[in-house]
């Protein structure tokens, strides 16, 4: 093991919860206080830096500064990796880390932590495509049985009941438009040509 770096096996701590902690000291005088993780890791590269996690579970703003992390550190690599474990819990976890020795990787994950502070998005454009995909997915799953007006009825929906793309709003919507679905409004009467009123030529 190199010097000055601790082993993310001993970052664990007794009832901690998934996902990343920002460091406490955005100044970073030592790389061993860059990353303290709260998941717990027990896969083969003891010696390798936490500096991203998520799960099946994790809210939209992890898993989009993870897939944004992730891309800035130039994907997986020898020096970067994304280990994938079952779990009881949440079903699957999806470690990103970082070899001790890929000081520039790590120089990147320092940067993206100490971002957080002032926002805690890596990329804005990122997180809102990412919630407009899963929502139009998500809605596709709950109004497909309705057939091919299911589209135009949850985009109604989305601007009758003025509600964000994220999954916790968009419940509204989807009610509304499953409802417009399975009760559409009559057809209208056909006209009878003899009733029509007659205009002088």
């Amino acid at each position: 093991m190199l010097k000055g770096y601790v082993p993310i096996r001993r970052m664990c701590k007794r009832g901690s919860e998934l996902g990343t902690n920002p460091p406490a000291d955005a100044r970073f005088g030592r790389l061993t206080n860059a990353f303290r993780h709260s998941a717990c890791y027990w896969g083969e590269r003891g010696e390798w830096y936490i500096v991203a996690a998520q799960h099946r579970d994790s809210e939209s703003i992890d898993r989009s500064n993870f897939a944004v992390l992730l891309q800035k550190l130039g994907g997986e690599s020898e020096t970067v990796a994304v280990e994938r474990a079952s779990h009881w819990a949440v079903g699957w976890l999806e470690y990103l880390i970082v070899r001790p020795d890929n000081r520039k990787g790590l120089r990147i994950a320092i940067e993206a932590h100490s971002s957080y502070y002032d926002y805690p998005l890596l990329d804005e454009s990122h997180h809102s495509e990412l919630e407009f995909n899963e929502a139009w997915e998500f809605a596709e799953s709950e109004l497909k049985r309705f057939g091919d007006g299911w589209a135009d009825a949850f985009g109604r929906a989305i601007e009758d009941e003025g509600c964000g793309y994220s999954t916790d709003q968009i419940w509204p919507a989807i009610e509304a438009a499953r409802e417009a679905l399975e009760n559409p409004p009559p057809p209208p009467e056909p006209i009878d040509p003899n009733q029509l009123p007659l205009f002088p030529l």
